[in-house]
């Protein structure tokens, strides 16, 4: 039997939840900005930092957007695509300009 396709805005915001308590198990305060069409899915807070995040699924490139929000909000910013189940890749931009990428697995 064929697996139904999920449709896009609840399996955007299963994604989001993911994330969301990924962070939050790192003790981040976090907030979803549901259904916002803005820049960022998330904002999470914790010790003065303020990163501004954007949740995907598939394997996609981070928009541009993100590095110059990053330098002019002078936050840290991340872009996140779950490409698997419980795999991530992590892209972070700081204000600095400096970059990273890593792989997270969520629960």
């Amino acid at each position: 039997m064929a697996r139904k396709k999920a449709k896009p805005y609840p399996k955007g915001r299963r994604l989001e939840y993911k994330v969301r308590d990924f962070f939050e198990r790192l003790g981040f305060y976090v907030v979803r900005s549901a259904g916002s069409k803005g820049d960022f899915d998330l904002i999470a807070i914790r010790d003065g930092t303020c990163i501004g995040i954007q949740v995907k699924s598939g394997n996609k490139l981070p928009p541009e957007s993100l590095r110059i929000l990053s330098r002019q909000l002078g936050i840290k910013t991340m872009f996140i695509t779950v490409v698997k189940g419980t795999m991530a890749h992590m892209y972070t931009f700081n204000p600095d300009g400096k970059e990273s990428i890593m792989e997270l697995r969520l629960r």
